[in-house]
Protein backbone atom coordinates (compact mmCIF):
# COMPACT_ATOMS: atom_id res chain seq x y z
CA UNK A 1 0.00 0.00 0.00
CA UNK A 2 2.78 2.41 0.89
CA UNK A 3 4.78 1.22 -2.10
CA UNK A 4 1.81 1.98 -4.31
CA UNK A 5 1.57 5.46 -2.75
CA UNK A 6 5.27 6.00 -3.41
CA UNK A 7 4.84 4.81 -7.00
CA UNK A 8 1.88 7.15 -7.50
CA UNK A 9 3.79 10.04 -5.97
CA UNK A 10 6.79 9.22 -8.16
CA UNK A 11 4.56 9.14 -11.22
CA UNK A 12 3.00 12.47 -10.29
CA UNK A 13 6.45 13.89 -9.68
CA UNK A 14 7.61 12.69 -13.09
CA UNK A 15 4.54 14.25 -14.73
CA UNK A 16 5.17 17.53 -12.92
CA UNK A 17 8.85 17.50 -13.90
CA UNK A 18 7.87 16.94 -17.53
CA UNK A 19 5.30 19.72 -17.31
CA UNK A 20 7.89 21.97 -15.73
CA UNK A 21 10.35 21.25 -18.57
CA UNK A 22 7.68 22.12 -21.16
CA UNK A 23 6.89 25.35 -19.33
CA UNK A 24 10.59 26.23 -19.12
CA UNK A 25 10.89 25.67 -22.87
CA UNK A 26 7.83 27.80 -23.59
CA UNK A 27 9.10 30.49 -21.22
CA UNK A 28 12.51 30.54 -22.93
CA UNK A 29 10.85 30.77 -26.35
CA UNK A 30 8.70 33.67 -25.16
CA UNK A 31 11.78 35.44 -23.81
CA UNK A 32 13.58 34.99 -27.12
CA UNK A 33 10.54 36.25 -29.03
CA UNK A 34 10.32 39.21 -26.69
CA UNK A 35 14.00 40.06 -27.26
CA UNK A 36 13.50 39.86 -31.00
CA UNK A 37 10.42 42.08 -30.83
CA UNK A 38 12.22 44.64 -28.69
CA UNK A 39 15.11 44.75 -31.17
CA UNK A 40 12.67 45.04 -34.06
CA UNK A 41 10.75 47.80 -32.27
CA UNK A 42 13.97 49.73 -31.66
CA UNK A 43 14.95 49.37 -35.31
CA UNK A 44 11.51 50.51 -36.45
CA UNK A 45 11.64 53.50 -34.13
CA UNK A 46 15.04 54.43 -35.60
CA UNK A 47 13.56 54.13 -39.09
CA UNK A 48 10.63 56.28 -38.07
CA UNK A 49 12.99 58.94 -36.73
CA UNK A 50 14.87 58.94 -40.03
CA UNK A 51 11.66 59.15 -41.99
CA UNK A 52 10.45 62.05 -39.88
CA UNK A 53 13.77 63.85 -40.50
CA UNK A 54 13.35 63.21 -44.20
CA UNK A 55 9.79 64.53 -44.10
CA UNK A 56 10.95 67.67 -42.33
CA UNK A 57 13.68 68.15 -44.92
CA UNK A 58 11.19 67.62 -47.74
CA UNK A 59 8.86 70.19 -46.21
CA UNK A 60 11.72 72.66 -45.94
CA UNK A 61 12.69 72.01 -49.55
CA UNK A 62 9.08 72.44 -50.55
CA UNK A 63 8.92 75.83 -48.87
CA UNK A 64 12.13 76.90 -50.62
CA UNK A 65 10.74 75.77 -53.97
CA UNK A 66 7.55 77.67 -53.31
CA UNK A 67 9.50 80.85 -52.68
CA UNK A 68 11.71 80.36 -55.75
CA UNK A 69 9.09 79.33 -58.25
CA UNK A 70 6.49 81.89 -57.41
CA UNK A 71 3.76 81.41 -60.02
CA UNK A 72 4.30 77.74 -60.78
CA UNK A 73 1.34 76.64 -58.66
CA UNK A 74 0.73 73.43 -60.56
CA UNK A 75 4.22 72.13 -59.84
CA UNK A 76 3.87 73.08 -56.21
CA UNK A 77 0.46 71.43 -56.00
CA UNK A 78 1.96 68.19 -57.36
CA UNK A 79 4.81 68.42 -54.86
CA UNK A 80 2.30 68.98 -52.07
CA UNK A 81 0.37 65.89 -53.16
CA UNK A 82 3.58 63.86 -53.07
CA UNK A 83 4.47 65.24 -49.66
CA UNK A 84 1.01 64.44 -48.36
CA UNK A 85 1.35 60.90 -49.67
CA UNK A 86 4.72 60.55 -48.00
CA UNK A 87 3.36 61.96 -44.75
CA UNK A 88 0.44 59.50 -44.90
CA UNK A 89 2.93 56.68 -45.47
CA UNK A 90 5.00 57.84 -42.49
CA UNK A 91 1.89 57.99 -40.33
CA UNK A 92 1.06 54.43 -41.35
CA UNK A 93 4.61 53.35 -40.48
CA UNK A 94 4.31 55.16 -37.15
CA UNK A 95 1.09 53.30 -36.40
CA UNK A 96 2.77 49.97 -37.20
CA UNK A 97 5.67 50.83 -34.88
CA UNK A 98 3.23 51.65 -32.09
CA UNK A 99 1.34 48.37 -32.63
CA UNK A 100 4.58 46.39 -32.50
CA UNK A 101 5.66 48.24 -29.36
CA UNK A 102 2.30 47.39 -27.75
CA UNK A 103 2.73 43.74 -28.75
CA UNK A 104 6.20 43.73 -27.19
CA UNK A 105 4.61 44.90 -23.93
CA UNK A 106 2.13 42.03 -24.12
CA UNK A 107 5.01 39.57 -24.50
CA UNK A 108 6.60 41.00 -21.32
CA UNK A 109 3.39 40.39 -19.38
CA UNK A 110 3.10 36.83 -20.68
CA UNK A 111 6.74 36.17 -19.79
CA UNK A 112 6.12 37.37 -16.23
CA UNK A 113 3.08 35.11 -15.96
CA UNK A 114 5.09 32.12 -17.19
CA UNK A 115 7.83 32.95 -14.69
CA UNK A 116 5.31 33.01 -11.84
CA UNK A 117 3.85 29.67 -12.94
CA UNK A 118 7.35 28.24 -13.19
CA UNK A 119 8.11 29.31 -9.60
CA UNK A 120 4.83 27.80 -8.36
CA UNK A 121 5.52 24.48 -10.08
CA UNK A 122 9.09 24.43 -8.79
CA UNK A 123 7.84 24.91 -5.24
CA UNK A 124 5.22 22.18 -5.70
CA UNK A 125 7.84 19.87 -7.17
CA UNK A 126 10.10 20.49 -4.17
CA UNK A 127 7.27 19.71 -1.75
CA UNK A 128 6.46 16.47 -3.58
CA UNK A 129 10.11 15.41 -3.47
CA UNK A 130 10.19 16.05 0.26
CA UNK A 131 7.00 13.99 0.69
CA UNK A 132 8.56 11.17 -1.34
CA UNK A 133 11.74 11.25 0.72
CA UNK A 134 9.68 11.16 3.90
CA UNK A 135 7.75 8.15 2.64
CA UNK A 136 10.93 6.33 1.65
CA UNK A 137 12.44 6.96 5.08
CA UNK A 138 9.20 5.89 6.75
CA UNK A 139 9.09 2.68 4.68
CA UNK A 140 12.70 1.92 5.49
CA UNK A 141 12.00 2.41 9.15
CA UNK A 142 8.95 0.11 8.99
CA UNK A 143 10.88 -2.62 7.18
CA UNK A 144 13.52 -2.69 9.93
Amino acid sequence: RIKQGVKETSARLLILEHSQDRIKGAYKAEQEQHSELVAETDALQDQLGEQLKMTHELNRQHQLLELRKGNQDEDLAAEMVNLKKEIASLETDNHEVRVRAFNAGTVKIEARQLDERHRDLTERNKALRQDKEGMVVSMAAQEE
